[in-house]
């Protein structure tokens, strides 16, 4: 039976040409097709479709087959709050919470593959995401837990006298290997902080800790988008940090230095 190509949301039309939908001829029955997780984002990032209400949004992805959960998080990794509280309300709204449930316990991250870590100082080493292709890690459901930190209190999170190990990446904050971000490491400056920028743009530091990521470069955010990944993939979620704390960046001073691998001063190596 012949196919054509449609897309179900009008007022978006222009803007959602990434994501793809079937129908089947005048007459039949119209399926749709997933979006995915990265076609998914970059339609939330698209200036046309970021004017919109999120009621229309979520009509757009929810009609293209998209459950809630992934919609919370392809808003989250596009900076889009406003739609990302908007999915998770109407979620609670729909299912009433059991109070007879157990909570959520969350995901437990898997034991640092092999070869991960800080290359030695002067050694050669590749700089992140040189070592996987985009898209070869599978796309794998998230869970935060409903649990929210101030920066104050991650700032307590370092390490020091039994507390916990943490940072935050993109909001998230991660319970993260003292071998890479323990005192005296190589990314110590990350522990504490939401350090989403410095990640964006491959270099270690405090000076854009706990600042607004969502106006980093294109190619900025594809590579905090690989750092977000490989900590979803390895480390521990306790929960969010309360986004509305994160200061506006500064105006940029000087031109963030391109490449230059983990040998570049100041740059950031696999971990």
């Amino acid at each position: 039976k012949a196919t054509v190509s449609v897309l179900n949301c009008r007022p978006l039309r222009d803007a959602a040409c990434a994501v793809r939908g079937r129908a089947s001829v005048p007459g039949g029955t119209r399926t749709t097709t997933h979006p995915t997780m990265d076609e998914a984002v970059k339609f939330l990032r698209n200036p046309k479709v970021a004017g919109s209400g999120a009621e229309k949004k979520v009509a757009f992805l929810a009609g293209k087959g998209m459950p809630p959960g992934a919609i919370v998080e392809a808003a989250r990794r596009a900076g889009d709050a406003e739609l990302a509280a908007y999915v998770a309300a109407r979620a609670q709204e729909a299912k009433p919470a059991d109070p007879t449930a157990p909570p959520a316990s969350p995901p437990q991250a898997p034991a640092p593959a092999a070869g991960d870590g800080v290359a030695a100082a002067g050694a050669s080493a590749l700089p992140f995401g040189a070592a996987a292709k985009p898209g070869a890690a599978k796309e794998v459901e998230v869970v935060v837990p409903d649990v929210v930190f101030a920066l104050a209190d991650l700032a307590k999170m370092k390490g020091e006298g039994g507390a916990k190990l943490c940072l935050a990446c993109k909001g998230i904050v991660y319970e993260v290997d003292p071998e890479f971000y323990g005192a005296g490491r190589g990314y110590h400056a990350f522990a504490g902080v939401d350090c989403s920028r410095h990640l964006g743009k491959v270099r270690v530091g405090t000076q854009e800790a706990n600042q607004r990521w969502q106006n980093l470069s294109e190619k900025q955010l594809k590579t905090l988008d690989e750092w977000e990944a490989k900590y979803q993939s390895k480390y521990t979620i306790l929960g969010r940090i309360d986004e509305g704390e994160l200061a506006a960046p500064a105006p940029p001073t000087e031109k963030a230095p391109q490449g230059g691998g983990a040998g570049a001063a100041g740059g950031c190596a696999q971990q």
